[in-house]
């Protein structure tokens, strides 16, 4: 369950910023940037951004950094 919850923070901390235009479209997100100041692991995180995939509010790039 707590898996769940880091997941859904990371989530909703990711989505704020992207419609806040925080991250501005076509902004390439730093992962180790975000996981410092959200305070969250790489997991969640990574399961955050393919929730947002889902949306088509991020678009994933294999191998691009």
């Amino acid at each position: 369950m707590k898996d769940l919850n880091l997941k859904q923070q990371a989530y909703d901390y990711l989505k704020t910023k992207i419609l806040n235009c925080e991250i501005k479209p076509g902004e390439y997100i730093c992962e180790k940037d975000i996981l410092e100041s959200a305070e969250i692991s790489r997991t969640p995180f990574r399961e955050a951004v393919i929730m947002l995939q889902a949306e088509h509010l991020v678009e994933v790039r294999p191998r691009h950094g």
